[in-house]
């Protein structure tokens, strides 16, 4: 009789773990378009190379449309807010427009990117999280370590989160962050305490060697990182961190390189239940002394292929 399959994990390939991953890497990349309005063509490449990989792990029809919808909704802001900036110069040469007029024209359009990074952040935490959780929805059997896996995916998404909020904040104007909607900080503030209780739950309950093959995923390096997001979890304010120097593109960098550790570990964690959870081998058939002695000699019970002796 075949053994049964292992009950399915959370995650239950290495390509869901990577699809994953390169969406939060798409969300933190659009957040930080969205928030320059486009105009860092650095930050364009950025997306364009993260879309890119998302679409090489081959997702399924459902994931396809939702990334589809949410692309869309970016391209369509920033195509919006590059007319209206076309617009503003143009008329400036045209009619010499006062420089007053044409500054209060573009704090609306600065206002405009921080509603559409806030929308944007949303949509795609969502995406994000629906790619995490979906697997278990749909998993036929439980498992303990089910949760395990679960609760490192989610902690690892919240580091994402923090990665796409700041990155998105950042990149707006300086003078434009005020007016951050309050919907968008409270989720980063939720996402903050989620983080914390999430640390607290897998270190409490982790079996000790999952706990020894993930340890490093508490380890906040460089200092830098460490610095930026104390002071993040400290005071939330994202105009004290951008006068201090911190720029987008360096938190993207700095908070990237820690994610990309989570999913090294993460795959190692996928690994280790894997192994557990797999049934073990069956032990081979009992064997009669007979039968041992039949089959070393090649010969029935007459002795007609006894072991010779020396």
């Amino acid at each position: 009789q075949s053994p049964r399959a292992p009950p399915a994990l959370s995650i239950d390939s290495m390509s869901d773990i990577e699809y994953t991953h390169w969406l939060q890497i798409e969300r933190g990349a659009t957040c930080m378009v969205v928030g320059s309005a486009g105009r860092t063509p650095t930050f364009v490449d950025t997306l364009h190379k993260a879309r890119k990989r998302v679409d090489s792990c081959r997702p399924g029809p459902a994931q396809v449309d939702a990334v589809a919808g949410a692309r869309a909704t970016c391209d369509g802001m920033l195509e919006r807010v590059k007319a209206a900036l076309e617009r503003i110069f143009l008329d400036a040469d045209a009619s010499g427009a006062k420089a007053a007029d044409a500054n209060a024209r573009l704090q609306a359009v600065a206002s405009e990117s921080v509603a559409n990074f806030a929308a944007i952040f949303l949509e795609y935490n969502a995406l994000c999280e629906r790619s995490i959780l979906k697997p278990i929805e749909t998993a036929s059997a439980r498992a303990p370590s089910t949760e395990l896996s679960r609760d490192f995916a989610l902690l690892k998404n919240t580091y994402g989160v923090e990665r796409a909020f700041l990155c998105g904040a950042l990149a707006l104007p300086t003078e434009a962050l005020s007016a951050v909607p309050p919907h968008a900080s409270s989720a980063l503030v939720v996402n903050l305490q989620r983080q914390r209780a999430l640390i607290e739950r897998i270190q409490t309950l982790s079996p000790p060697r999952a706990l020894e093959l993930i340890g490093a995923a508490f380890e906040l390096t460089p200092p830098e990182l460490r610095d930026v997001h104390n002071e993040l979890q400290r005071s939330l304010d994202v105009a004290a961190l951008k006068s201090g120097g911190l720029r987008a593109a360096r938190w993207f960098e700095l908070m990237t390189a820690h994610i990309d550790k989570l999913e090294a570990l993460q795959e190692l964690l996928h690994n280790f239940e894997v192994a557990k959870l797999s049934p073990p081998r069956s032990p081979p058939p009992a064997t009669s002394l007979h039968g041992v002695f039949a089959a070393v000699g090649g010969g029935g019970g007459d002795g007609g292929g006894a072991v010779q002796r020396r």
